[in-house]
């Protein structure tokens, strides 16, 4: 079974690629903010995405840190024995699938509510 993940937010930071395995195979790794306000506190989740073969060309080519990017990807988890501790230690991430650069066009404002009244605030 898997979970498919769906998030638009802001790439905040950029690894390095890498090649990996015999085949050659290329990943790169970046995180991902995203949030969420409820009852007017906002809440920051940044996410860890991990970008596999073509794709990762495809980034570095298209994409770059500050970029507002809708990620599709699964869901995965690794899990290892820490050597100090001997502790099983576990990473959750998403594997993008798909990504898509979202266009905000001349975007500067959010609406927002707060006590029943609409005000206009700075989107950033």
């Amino acid at each position: 079974m898997f979970q498919i993940w769906l998030g638009i937010g802001e790439v905040i930071e950029v690894g390095e690629p890498k090649t990996v395995g015999e085949a050659g195979n290329q990943v790169l790794q970046f995180k991902f903010l995203t949030y969420d306000t409820y009852n007017d506190v906002r809440t920051d989740t940044i996410h860890q995405i991990t970008v596999w073969g073509k794709n990762v060309t495809s980034f570095i080519t298209n994409h770059k840190a500050g970029d507002v990017l809708e990620v599709r990807g699964l869901v995965k988890t690794q899990s290892w024995i820490d050597n100090k501790t001997a502790e099983r230690r576990y990473r959750t991430y998403v594997q993008a699938t798909g990504l898509k650069k979202v266009d905000l066009g001349g975007l500067k404002m959010l609406l927002f509510k707060t006590d029943g009244e609409e005000q206009m605030l700075p989107f950033n």
